[in-house]
């Protein structure tokens, strides 16, 4: 697991953001990468899940400010070509805490993604 201080540049939607940069040191930087939560899932922005959707982008965003430092521990890229990685804000597991806060479900990315109840029924704190 590598790990690297950021800047966060938007927030796609829930489990997912861009990134102004990543540091790699000695003054190397990787511009403009999309990044999406490890073992986390949040409900969908389009869809049936739209309305959780954008509770969970929004509980996100208030989690990561934008421009703000943030540092992020990953190992590898999804199918989609965004690294998969745990992020952290001050020290606290901003994956987890999504989790905690119940805006997703903790979800390793193998076999049927966790669905969302659209009728309301999802946990949301």
């Amino acid at each position: 697991m590598y790990t690297y201080k950021c800047k966060v540049k938007r927030i796609v939607d829930g489990d997912t953001l861009v990134l102004e940069y990543i540091d790699l040191g000695f003054g190397i930087q990787l511009k403009d990468l999309r990044v999406r939560l490890l073992n986390y899932n949040a409900p969908e922005s389009k869809g049936i899940e739209k309305e959780f959707g954008k509770i969970a982008k929004a509980a996100l965003e208030n989690l990561l400010s934008l421009n703000s430092e943030i540092t992020i521990k990953t190992t590898k890229e999804d199918s989609f070509g965004r690294y998969l990685a745990d992020i952290y804000v001050d020290g606290l597991h901003i994956n987890e805490e999504l989790v905690k806060r119940g805006y997703g479900y903790a979800w390793n990315g193998k076999g049927d993604r966790p669905s969302f109840d659209p009728k309301g029924k999802y946990p949301l704190v």
